[in-house]
Protein backbone atom coordinates (compact mmCIF):
# COMPACT_ATOMS: atom_id res chain seq x y z
CA UNK A 1 0.00 0.00 0.00
CA UNK A 2 2.84 2.43 0.93
CA UNK A 3 4.73 1.16 -2.49
CA UNK A 4 1.83 2.00 -4.19
CA UNK A 5 1.57 5.50 -2.88
CA UNK A 6 4.79 6.21 -3.24
CA UNK A 7 5.46 4.91 -6.84
CA UNK A 8 1.78 7.09 -7.70
CA UNK A 9 3.52 10.19 -5.80
CA UNK A 10 6.72 9.88 -6.91
CA UNK A 11 7.95 9.58 -3.65
CA UNK A 12 8.82 5.79 -3.78
CA UNK A 13 12.64 6.30 -1.55
CA UNK A 14 10.68 8.19 1.08
CA UNK A 15 8.18 5.89 1.31
CA UNK A 16 10.34 2.96 1.57
CA UNK A 17 12.13 4.46 4.62
CA UNK A 18 8.69 5.21 6.63
CA UNK A 19 7.75 1.61 5.85
CA UNK A 20 11.63 0.01 7.02
CA UNK A 21 10.82 2.70 10.14
CA UNK A 22 7.29 0.91 10.78
CA UNK A 23 9.01 -2.19 10.65
CA UNK A 24 11.76 -1.97 12.79
CA UNK A 25 9.53 -0.02 15.50
CA UNK A 26 7.10 -3.08 15.13
CA UNK A 27 9.78 -5.95 15.74
CA UNK A 28 11.33 -3.59 19.00
CA UNK A 29 8.04 -3.16 20.18
CA UNK A 30 7.68 -7.36 20.36
CA UNK A 31 11.34 -7.75 21.19
CA UNK A 32 10.87 -5.72 24.18
CA UNK A 33 7.52 -7.62 25.04
CA UNK A 34 8.79 -10.77 24.80
CA UNK A 35 11.76 -10.09 26.66
CA UNK A 36 9.36 -8.47 29.51
CA UNK A 37 7.28 -11.52 29.87
CA UNK A 38 9.93 -13.86 29.71
CA UNK A 39 11.69 -11.96 32.76
CA UNK A 40 9.81 -13.23 35.39
CA UNK A 41 9.80 -16.92 33.50
CA UNK A 42 13.56 -16.40 34.60
CA UNK A 43 13.92 -15.50 37.76
CA UNK A 44 11.27 -18.40 39.07
CA UNK A 45 13.75 -20.82 36.90
CA UNK A 46 17.03 -19.40 38.33
CA UNK A 47 14.95 -19.53 41.66
CA UNK A 48 14.26 -22.95 40.82
CA UNK A 49 18.11 -24.10 40.25
CA UNK A 50 19.47 -22.39 43.32
CA UNK A 51 16.73 -23.96 45.66
CA UNK A 52 18.25 -27.07 43.72
CA UNK A 53 21.89 -26.36 44.61
CA UNK A 54 21.09 -25.25 48.41
CA UNK A 55 18.77 -28.68 48.99
CA UNK A 56 21.44 -30.60 47.51
CA UNK A 57 24.34 -29.18 49.76
CA UNK A 58 21.92 -29.63 53.02
CA UNK A 59 19.80 -32.27 52.67
CA UNK A 60 23.23 -34.78 53.03
CA UNK A 61 24.23 -32.45 56.14
CA UNK A 62 20.93 -33.20 57.81
CA UNK A 63 20.61 -36.64 56.80
CA UNK A 64 23.99 -37.17 58.49
CA UNK A 65 22.85 -35.19 61.41
CA UNK A 66 19.80 -37.92 61.71
CA UNK A 67 22.52 -41.08 61.65
CA UNK A 68 24.67 -39.34 63.93
CA UNK A 69 22.37 -38.50 66.66
CA UNK A 70 23.37 -35.32 66.82
CA UNK A 71 21.03 -32.68 66.90
CA UNK A 72 22.20 -28.86 66.05
CA UNK A 73 20.48 -25.89 67.53
CA UNK A 74 21.37 -22.34 66.78
CA UNK A 75 24.19 -20.72 68.34
CA UNK A 76 25.54 -24.73 69.92
CA UNK A 77 25.79 -28.25 69.67
CA UNK A 78 23.57 -30.41 71.87
CA UNK A 79 24.73 -34.25 72.36
CA UNK A 80 22.52 -36.83 72.28
CA UNK A 81 22.92 -40.62 73.94
CA UNK A 82 25.35 -41.32 71.22
CA UNK A 83 27.83 -38.63 71.50
CA UNK A 84 27.58 -39.14 75.62
CA UNK A 85 28.03 -42.80 75.43
CA UNK A 86 31.41 -42.08 72.78
CA UNK A 87 32.47 -39.66 75.53
CA UNK A 88 32.15 -41.86 78.66
CA UNK A 89 33.88 -44.91 76.35
CA UNK A 90 37.20 -42.29 75.85
CA UNK A 91 37.02 -41.00 79.21
CA UNK A 92 37.04 -37.84 77.79
CA UNK A 93 35.72 -36.44 80.65
CA UNK A 94 38.31 -37.23 83.16
CA UNK A 95 40.91 -36.24 80.77
CA UNK A 96 39.85 -32.90 79.73
CA UNK A 97 38.53 -31.78 83.79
Amino acid sequence: MLINSGEASGQLESMLKCAANNQDAEITRLIETTLTLFEPAIILVMGAMVLFIVLAILLPIFQLDQMTGLSLKIGDITATAVLQDFLQSTNYHSRHS
